[in-house]
């Protein structure tokens, strides 16, 4: 139906309003399959993949990821050695064009940094395939938290978020 005149905008809201009872009588009988039901919403949530993946890679564990390949390319963080959270925030000041990503993502707090080092941890299979990034624990020194960073070979396009590793 055209809306290019203020007549034709007119007999089209027209037509909408005459169609709302017959919508929502539709609506009303329409039954929702036990897949598309939820508990708490009524209807189960549908997520854009391509939209999610784009909040993902904004998210500050990925931002993290980008910073260790960084930090291993640049020999600045050996991935043969343990490292506790502040070895790496170390690692990460060392080097001027990250620097300041560094800081404006940890604040300079190895806390803020084990927190992100643990969620990525906690979802390793999904920044190994993503970004060919193997972050794991190593264990406990006096008390804190050793992370192995090690980069996964099979995809150099992966570090830079390009391909997905099978």
């Amino acid at each position: 139906m055209p809306t290019s005149t203020g007549a034709e905008w007119s007999a089209y809201e027209a037509q909408i309003h005459a169609e709302l009872p017959a919508f929502a009588g539709w609506l009303d009988a329409h039954e929702l399959p036990d897949h598309a039901k939820d508990q708490r919403n009524g209807s189960v949530c549908w997520h854009d993949p391509y939209i999610v993946s784009l909040l993902s890679i904004q998210s500050p564990e990925h931002q993290l990821g980008q910073l260790l390949t960084h930090c291993v390319d640049r020999g600045l963080v050996v991935s043969s050695t343990p490292l506790v959270a502040m070895a790496i925030l170390d690692a990460m000041r060392e080097d001027d064009g990250i620097r300041q990503t560094a800081r404006n993502l940890v604040h300079d707090d190895p806390a803020i940094l084990g927190r992100y080092l643990g969620r990525i941890v906690a979802d390793s299979a999904r920044y190994r395939r993503t970004m060919g990034l193997d972050l794991s624990v190593a264990g406990k020194r006096r008390g804190a938290t050793m992370y192995q960073v090690r980069l996964v070979p099979e995809c150099e396009d992966a570090r830079q978020g390009f391909c997905e590793i099978s």
